[in-house]
């Protein structure tokens, strides 16, 4: 199997490394198993930071101060990044990663024996490492997984090809893309979502940037939240009711246990979602009533799961 590893490495922290570290041993290690992966870091066309062993894309053109052009950083949109991904040749994957993330080889393990045309990934929160190497222990402060997002994305090129026009404009490094692309993979994807032990990626716990209330944020929640009440009330009857209650595990990690129920709840709450979406419920709810919407899938939820 052919596989594109993509990230976007713009700063100088030792999470980056680690992160490009795992990335590499995975690429020797899958070498030797009769797999492909490779590389990239896509960057913007006047960046010139060079990583060993990945091949640097110098094609983002637009940033953030399009919509904003008194913000002092510069940031790409989500969009962009995943359209350069999906337009490199002869892969069956290509892998998106927040460049902070450790990988395991049990992921890539998973991806070439499955057959799904998306996976989502969420990560278990570690303590400080000093190499990937290191014995890894769960964070003290944050002892979970991050159920609320993801920080690896894996697509089939056709798929992301196909339905990338119904993924709005956001921008990097903010909240709610991350929702609104596991919401458009349950919709329209047959989709695993990996957010339960055993953990397939690690993160060493940090404070995060990514919910500073500034204009780029307000103008992602303003994105998913405000313009998609459908997705919104979607999201709400999967994470609010079903993944945020997840019972304590036997190793005391928040989330890392899934029923299983869980999956086959999802799976119709979006097979709702869409129906809706197509006008085949008008006639029993208001499409732009988040509380209606939530109401009607939580009634057909209980009555399809017996």
């Amino acid at each position: 199997m052919n596989i594109a590893i993509g990230t976007c490495i713009f700063g100088n922290f030792n999470r980056y490394y680690l992160f490009a570290d795992s990335v590499r041993m995975l690429k020797k290690t899958f070498d030797k198993k009769g797999h492909n992966i490779d590389l990239y870091n896509v960057t913007f066309e006047d960046e010139n930071l060079e990583i060993d062993g990945f091949v640097r894309l110098n094609q983002l053109v637009r940033d953030n101060r399009s919509i904003n052009s008194n913000s002092n950083s510069k940031m790409p949109f989500v969009k962009d990044i995943f359209n350069i991904l999906s337009s490199l040749k002869d892969y069956d994957y290509f892998i998106f990663s927040n460049a902070d993330i450790i990988f395991t080889e049990r992921l890539i393990d998973y991806v070439v024996t499955s057959n799904f045309d998306t996976f989502l990934v969420s990560r278990l929160e570690i303590e400080d490492i000093d190499d990937i190497n290191s014995a890894i222990h769960v964070s003290k402060q944050s002892p979970k997984f991050e159920i609320q997002g993801f920080d690896v994305f894996i697509s089939r090129p056709a798929w992301w090809t196909l339905y990338s026009d119904r993924f709005p404009d956001y921008i990097y490094g903010k909240v709610a893309w991350d929702n609104h692309l596991c919401i458009l993979f349950s919709l329209y994807s047959d989709v695993d979502i990996l957010n339960y032990s055993p953990p397939m990626i690690y993160h060493i716990y940090h404070t995060q940037n990514s919910d500073n209330l500034d204009s780029e944020y307000l103008y992602n929640i303003n994105q998913l939240w405000n313009k998609y009440p459908l997705y919104k009330a979607a999201w709400s009857a999967y994470f609010d009711d079903i993944v945020s209650k997840r019972p304590l595990g036997d190793d005391e990690v928040m989330y890392s246990l899934r029923s299983p129920s869980e999956e086959k709840k999802r799976k119709i709450i979006f097979r709702l979602a869409r129906e809706i979406e197509e006008g085949k419920h008008g006639e029993l709810i208001n499409e732009n009533n988040i509380r209606e919407i939530k109401r009607f899938i939580k009634s057909r939820l209980q009555d399809l799961i017996q």
